[in-house]
């Protein structure tokens, strides 16, 4: 129950804080660590509550996709979501100049299915419906949303 607990505050709220508080340097550092970021911060949430990282570095991924010119994705590939409320994959998604920026998340649900959410900079938890499992899709519906 604690490795679920350091889950969700990985990708439901430290990330979306990080994101939206540090922008360009956070991105930054998530794409130069590779995933390994993702990993040390969740290793340091298990070491605050008492339980083991059964998690491994290799267990995230980052990925930088170019939209257009002017909109650029992190897609942050987490270790296999089991539960519901465990994310699949996180979306950064934002403007080159980080005045537009979203952050969405594919999330298991109890039902079966995967809902795309996201968190605004208020931290609001926003529910968009149906994720579609392919990816080329999933990233069609966040960019979709992104661009209103």
């Amino acid at each position: 129950m604690k490795l679920k607990k350091a889950r969700y505050t990985l990708e439901h709220e430290a990330l979306p804080l990080f994101y939206f508080e540090n922008k360009k340097e956070f991105i930054s550092l998530l794409l130069e660590s590779k995933g390994k970021l993702l990993y040390d911060i969740m290793d340091d949430f298990c070491d605050q509550i008492g339980c083991e990282n059964l998690y491994k570095k290799e267990d995230y991924q980052v990925d930088a996709i170019n939209v257009n010119k002017k909109v650029r994705i992190v897609r942050a590939t987490m270790p296999d979501s089991r539960e519901a409320l465990e994310c699949k994959y996180v979306y950064f998604i934002f403007d080159v100049k980080f005045k537009k920026m979203n952050y969405f998340t594919a999330e298991k649900t109890e039902i079966g299915i995967d809902f795309l959410c996201g968190w605004d900079k208020r931290r609001n938890h926003l529910n968009y419906g149906y994720c579609p499992e392919d990816l080329t899709k999933q990233l069609e519906k966040t960019i979709q949303i992104y661009m209103g």
